[in-house]
Protein backbone atom coordinates (compact mmCIF):
# COMPACT_ATOMS: atom_id res chain seq x y z
CA UNK A 1 0.00 0.00 0.00
CA UNK A 2 2.59 2.33 1.08
CA UNK A 3 4.93 2.06 -2.52
CA UNK A 4 1.46 2.59 -4.08
CA UNK A 5 0.95 5.91 -2.44
CA UNK A 6 4.32 6.49 -3.36
CA UNK A 7 4.12 5.79 -6.73
CA UNK A 8 1.16 8.07 -7.28
CA UNK A 9 2.48 10.83 -5.32
CA UNK A 10 5.96 10.66 -7.60
CA UNK A 11 4.01 10.83 -11.17
CA UNK A 12 1.94 13.52 -9.72
CA UNK A 13 4.81 15.51 -9.04
CA UNK A 14 6.32 14.40 -12.41
CA UNK A 15 2.67 16.07 -14.35
CA UNK A 16 3.53 18.87 -12.44
CA UNK A 17 6.66 19.25 -12.79
CA UNK A 18 6.12 18.56 -16.92
CA UNK A 19 3.33 21.46 -17.34
CA UNK A 20 0.96 18.88 -17.89
CA UNK A 21 -2.38 19.15 -16.22
CA UNK A 22 -3.26 16.77 -13.70
CA UNK A 23 -6.11 14.55 -13.26
CA UNK A 24 -7.68 16.74 -10.51
CA UNK A 25 -8.55 19.66 -12.74
CA UNK A 26 -11.78 20.06 -14.51
CA UNK A 27 -12.47 20.37 -18.68
CA UNK A 28 -12.65 24.17 -18.18
CA UNK A 29 -9.07 24.00 -17.39
CA UNK A 30 -9.68 25.42 -13.37
CA UNK A 31 -8.81 23.69 -10.90
CA UNK A 32 -11.72 22.19 -8.63
CA UNK A 33 -11.92 23.69 -5.45
CA UNK A 34 -12.51 21.26 -2.71
CA UNK A 35 -16.25 21.75 -1.18
CA UNK A 36 -16.74 24.84 0.47
CA UNK A 37 -14.62 26.54 -1.48
CA UNK A 38 -10.41 26.81 -0.95
CA UNK A 39 -11.12 26.82 3.28
CA UNK A 40 -13.83 25.32 3.85
CA UNK A 41 -17.25 26.83 5.28
CA UNK A 42 -15.47 29.91 6.44
CA UNK A 43 -14.33 31.08 3.23
CA UNK A 44 -18.04 30.97 1.87
CA UNK A 45 -18.97 32.78 4.85
CA UNK A 46 -16.36 35.38 4.15
CA UNK A 47 -17.31 36.01 1.19
CA UNK A 48 -20.73 36.15 1.71
CA UNK A 49 -20.35 38.56 4.49
CA UNK A 50 -18.42 40.74 1.73
CA UNK A 51 -21.45 40.34 -0.63
CA UNK A 52 -23.76 41.58 2.32
CA UNK A 53 -21.35 44.42 3.47
CA UNK A 54 -21.26 45.78 -0.39
CA UNK A 55 -25.04 45.24 -0.45
CA UNK A 56 -25.47 47.37 2.71
CA UNK A 57 -23.40 50.05 1.17
CA UNK A 58 -25.44 50.50 -1.81
CA UNK A 59 -28.87 50.55 -0.16
CA UNK A 60 -29.73 54.14 1.10
CA UNK A 61 -32.11 53.17 3.36
CA UNK A 62 -30.08 51.07 5.34
CA UNK A 63 -27.05 53.21 5.63
CA UNK A 64 -29.41 56.11 6.49
CA UNK A 65 -31.09 54.10 8.79
CA UNK A 66 -28.25 52.72 10.76
CA UNK A 67 -25.31 54.99 10.68
CA UNK A 68 -26.76 58.43 10.53
CA UNK A 69 -29.82 58.47 12.23
CA UNK A 70 -28.06 58.00 15.56
CA UNK A 71 -25.85 60.89 14.86
CA UNK A 72 -28.63 63.11 14.12
CA UNK A 73 -30.19 61.88 17.23
CA UNK A 74 -27.18 62.60 19.45
CA UNK A 75 -26.33 66.23 17.72
CA UNK A 76 -30.16 67.31 17.92
CA UNK A 77 -30.33 65.77 21.67
CA UNK A 78 -26.81 67.79 22.51
CA UNK A 79 -28.19 70.61 20.86
CA UNK A 80 -31.25 70.98 22.34
CA UNK A 81 -30.40 69.80 25.84
CA UNK A 82 -27.41 71.40 25.91
CA UNK A 83 -24.06 69.71 27.01
CA UNK A 84 -23.95 71.27 30.56
CA UNK A 85 -22.71 68.91 33.73
CA UNK A 86 -26.13 67.03 35.47
CA UNK A 87 -25.49 65.25 38.98
CA UNK A 88 -23.40 65.53 41.94
CA UNK A 89 -20.52 64.39 39.81
CA UNK A 90 -20.54 66.94 37.38
CA UNK A 91 -20.64 64.62 34.38
CA UNK A 92 -21.56 66.40 30.81
CA UNK A 93 -24.78 65.72 29.85
CA UNK A 94 -23.44 64.11 26.76
CA UNK A 95 -21.75 61.38 29.11
CA UNK A 96 -25.25 59.98 29.24
CA UNK A 97 -26.36 61.06 25.62
CA UNK A 98 -23.98 58.55 24.11
CA UNK A 99 -24.62 55.41 25.62
CA UNK A 100 -27.95 55.65 25.25
CA UNK A 101 -27.79 56.22 21.71
CA UNK A 102 -25.25 53.82 21.13
CA UNK A 103 -28.06 51.74 22.30
CA UNK A 104 -30.33 52.69 20.21
CA UNK A 105 -27.42 52.07 17.16
CA UNK A 106 -27.04 48.77 18.05
CA UNK A 107 -30.86 48.05 18.15
CA UNK A 108 -31.37 49.55 14.79
CA UNK A 109 -28.21 48.04 12.80
CA UNK A 110 -29.52 44.77 14.15
CA UNK A 111 -33.00 44.59 13.56
CA UNK A 112 -34.13 47.03 11.05
CA UNK A 113 -30.70 46.27 8.98
CA UNK A 114 -32.35 42.16 8.99
CA UNK A 115 -35.73 43.20 9.12
CA UNK A 116 -35.07 45.47 5.93
CA UNK A 117 -32.63 43.17 4.02
CA UNK A 118 -34.71 40.23 4.48
CA UNK A 119 -37.53 41.65 3.19
CA UNK A 120 -36.16 43.44 0.99
CA UNK A 121 -34.13 39.88 -0.77
CA UNK A 122 -37.64 38.49 -0.42
CA UNK A 123 -39.75 40.93 -2.43
CA UNK A 124 -37.07 41.35 -5.09
CA UNK A 125 -36.83 37.56 -5.40
CA UNK A 126 -33.75 36.89 -3.97
CA UNK A 127 -34.15 34.93 -1.41
CA UNK A 128 -35.69 32.45 -4.17
CA UNK A 129 -32.84 32.42 -6.44
CA UNK A 130 -30.27 31.87 -3.29
CA UNK A 131 -32.35 28.53 -2.25
CA UNK A 132 -31.04 27.29 -5.83
CA UNK A 133 -27.12 28.09 -5.24
CA UNK A 134 -24.90 24.95 -3.21
CA UNK A 135 -24.85 27.63 -0.39
CA UNK A 136 -25.99 25.98 2.75
CA UNK A 137 -28.87 28.49 4.87
CA UNK A 138 -26.83 28.44 7.68
CA UNK A 139 -24.08 30.17 5.99
CA UNK A 140 -26.61 32.58 4.72
CA UNK A 141 -27.61 33.40 8.25
CA UNK A 142 -24.54 33.23 10.14
CA UNK A 143 -22.80 36.12 7.34
CA UNK A 144 -26.21 37.72 7.66
CA UNK A 145 -25.50 38.15 11.72
CA UNK A 146 -22.32 38.58 11.70
CA UNK A 147 -22.38 41.52 9.03
CA UNK A 148 -25.20 42.67 11.24
CA UNK A 149 -22.61 42.64 14.16
CA UNK A 150 -19.82 44.38 11.75
CA UNK A 151 -22.56 47.27 11.03
CA UNK A 152 -23.57 47.52 15.08
CA UNK A 153 -20.10 48.05 15.93
CA UNK A 154 -18.91 50.73 12.88
CA UNK A 155 -22.29 52.58 14.01
CA UNK A 156 -21.06 52.62 17.63
CA UNK A 157 -17.50 53.88 16.72
CA UNK A 158 -18.97 56.41 14.73
CA UNK A 159 -21.00 57.70 17.47
CA UNK A 160 -18.36 57.58 20.10
CA UNK A 161 -15.40 59.23 18.17
CA UNK A 162 -18.16 62.13 17.34
CA UNK A 163 -19.20 61.98 20.80
CA UNK A 164 -15.20 62.19 21.80
CA UNK A 165 -14.45 64.82 19.32
CA UNK A 166 -17.38 67.58 19.62
CA UNK A 167 -18.44 66.58 22.84
CA UNK A 168 -15.78 65.78 25.10
CA UNK A 169 -16.82 62.40 26.57
CA UNK A 170 -14.04 59.72 27.06
CA UNK A 171 -14.26 55.89 27.17
CA UNK A 172 -11.92 54.37 29.79
CA UNK A 173 -9.39 51.74 28.05
CA UNK A 174 -10.41 49.48 31.03
CA UNK A 175 -14.56 50.08 29.88
CA UNK A 176 -13.46 48.84 26.14
CA UNK A 177 -13.92 45.20 26.68
CA UNK A 178 -17.17 45.53 28.30
CA UNK A 179 -18.57 48.08 25.71
CA UNK A 180 -17.23 45.55 22.76
CA UNK A 181 -19.08 42.34 24.75
CA UNK A 182 -22.15 44.43 25.32
CA UNK A 183 -22.37 45.49 22.32
CA UNK A 184 -21.94 41.99 20.87
CA UNK A 185 -24.18 40.08 22.91
CA UNK A 186 -27.11 43.07 22.10
CA UNK A 187 -26.24 42.96 18.71
CA UNK A 188 -26.67 39.03 18.30
CA UNK A 189 -29.50 39.15 20.45
CA UNK A 190 -31.81 41.32 17.83
CA UNK A 191 -30.22 39.95 15.27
Amino acid sequence: MIILIRWLYRRLRARRAAGRPDTARSPAGGQRSPPGGRNGPLDLVAHQIRYNLTAFRRNRQGVFSTMLFPVIFLVLFAGVFGNHTVGAGHVKAATYYVPGIAALAVVTSSFANLVITITTQRETGILRRRRSTPIPAWVLITAQTLTTLLVALAGLAVLLVIGQLAYGVTLHGAAVPGVLLTTLAGSITFS
